[in-house]
């Protein structure tokens, strides 16, 4: 069908009902477009998805063909920016090489993607790549304040730092609640050049779902692979951490009050450091959940979830592998258990 508005008319018994609906062609990108001459059309495609961006409406959908584009920082709109559903032929064409195949390069740039405000944004089927990260705050995706994005179908690696000790170089999510399926979060930081942190959430309104995550081959020095700040949720599910190194506190570190942990049908294992944490809870009031979930045995029974002095820190966990049971803590008389056999 193509693009335009559409009139029709339902008839029953006698009665009569018209209504309109509106069909949009998507607009298409391809290296070997042009931005100049280009009207995003699947014959005429635009060069940069930047193009797309600035030329569709809120709800448009983009088609992005496979190669690498050196976008920079993607700018989405004036405040939180449009709604749009970005698409690689593995959407259009069901090509599952287009993740790999199709690269949205920050090209050294800061960030790839930084949105504040309500955004419900699509991003599919991509490589997610070329940040340099600079300051502290440097990172691949920045989604603050009910930005709630879906990520599906992507690779997030060959990011970079100039320094140890910048702070989440994946994403910093604040009071916003994306959600993350099928990707890997691959190779951010280095045994020389280590982050605070590779993924950051914080804040009251944030309740992050990852789901199908791989976490592998990141080197941050503290904070954690996957670090939850004051009163901030996450729920993996099927997600591996495998080959990390974190320096310290943990390859998943709670801290300030009040964060949840859920961890269902997720292993945390084999990563490369065992004789930091796998679980840090720091504060109080904080909870971890652990649902047909494995835990990996790290070097001592102090270090299987490590606790604060704080008391009011809380583990439940039903049908999982807890190699110390709940002796597994530094202060674990500090932790509320509820473990089954």
């Amino acid at each position: 069908t193509a693009a335009g508005t559409y009139s029709y008319t339902v008839t029953d018994q006698g009665c009569s009902v018209t209504d309109s609906v509106s069909v949009y062609e998507p607009l298409y990108v391809a290296t070997s477009g042009n931005d100049a001459t280009g009207n995003g059309s699947s014959a005429t495609p635009y060069k940069t998805i930047q193009k797309a961006i600035d030329i569709a409406s809120d709800g448009d959908k983009i088609y992005v063909l496979p190669g690498t584009y050196l976008e920079g920082t993607l700018d989405f709109g004036s405040g939180a920016g449009k709604t749009l559903y970005i698409a690689s032929d593995l959407v259009r064409l069901n090509d599952s090489s287009a993740i790999a195949a199709t690269k949205i390069s920050a090209n050294a740039e800061t960030n790839l993607i930084d949105i504040e405000g309500d955004n419900k944004s699509i991003i599919q089927g991509f490589t997610l790549t070329g940040v340099t990260a600079t300051g502290y705050y440097s990172t691949v995706l920045s989604l603050k304040n009910s930005a709630n994005l879906t990520f599906r179908d992507i690779i997030i690696s060959g990011n970079t730092a100039t320094t140890s000790h910048l702070r989440s170089m994946a994403m910093y999510v604040k009071n916003s609640s994306p959600e993350f399926d099928n990707v890997k979060i691959l190779g951010h930081g280095t045994s020389a050049v280590r982050p605070y942190a590779v993924a950051l959430i914080n804040g009251y309104n944030s309740n992050v779902k990852f789901t199908d995550v791989v976490w592998k081959d990141n080197y941050p020095s503290n904070q954690g692979v996957l670090y939850l700040q004051s009163n901030a949720e996450a729920v993996l599910t099927n997600n591996v951490f495998i080959d990390n190194s974190s320096e310290s506190s943990g390859v998943i570190y709670l801290n300030g009050a009040t964060n949840k942990l859920a961890l269902i049908n997720s292993t945390v294992a084999n990563n490369l450091k065992n004789t930091q944490s796998i679980i840090q809870m720091e504060g109080s009031s904080n909870t971890t959940i652990l649902i047909n979930s494995i835990l990996g045995k790290s070097s001592s029974v102090n270090n299987q979830i490590s606790n604060s002095g704080d008391a009011g820190n809380k583990v439940y966990s039903r049908n999982s592998i807890l190699p110390y049971g709940i002796l597994g803590s530094n202060n674990a008389s500090k932790i509320t258990w509820d473990v089954d056999a």
